[in-house]
């Protein structure tokens, strides 16, 4: 921004408490100025970050929490693969399980786990629930070229992954983050 203070009329070009003022109200203008520029790129997906990517989450429909998005590990006598024996003084193992406790936990979104959630719904969000709009929303969630879609049977379409993210896996089948017409069923198959 210009320098305000060399504005001022020769007969406060010498007081120092002037320029100060104004300097500090420019000063203060270029923030403003520079703030409302900054805006446009708070609501960019590949920008924003943190509570930005929330409330564009928010605006698509996605929060960043996933409620009983985890299994939780609890004590077992028998060797099962989600245990690791038993937690004693509240260190190493599993703890107990009681009648009643949750068998999931909540997991919370990183930023580009977030960016990709948020473009599925934004595909979903304006899709006419066709097979391009499938495509479209299945290259976001598993990348070019792996994935394929057949439909197998009247509202019966298979989706086959190569190599695709647990994650990404999780989004499709849990989450519904793929465009879906009412009565249409998705099976997926990975490779």
């Amino acid at each position: 921004m210009t320098a305000y203070a060399d504005l001022l009329i020769a007969q406060y070009t010498s007081k120092p408490r002037a320029r100060a003022t104004i300097q500090a109200l420019a000063d203060d203008m270029k923030r403003s100025f520079d703030g409302a520029l900054s805006v446009p790129d708070m609501l960019d997906i590949d920008m924003a970050g943190g509570v930005n990517l929330d409330i564009i989450g928010k605006i698509v429909g996605q929060d960043r929490t996933l409620t009983g998005a985890v299994a939780r590990e609890f004590f077992a006598f028998t060797d099962y693969a989600q245990t690791k024996g038993f937690r004693h003084s509240g260190a190493g193992g599993s703890p107990w399980y009681r009648h009643g406790d949750a068998i999931n936990a909540s997991a919370t979104l990183t930023d580009s786990e977030m960016r990709v959630l948020i473009r599925a719904r934004c595909i979903k969000n304006f899709s006419d629930c066709t097979l391009d709009a499938l495509e479209a929303a299945c290259e976001v969630l598993f990348g070019k070229k792996k994935y394929s879609v057949d439909v197998t049977g009247p509202c019966e379409w298979q989706i086959t992954t190569t190599d695709a993210d647990a994650f990404v896996l999780y989004c499709a089948k849990n989450l519904d983050a793929l465009p879906r017409a009412a009565g249409m069923n998705y099976t997926f198959l990975e490779k």
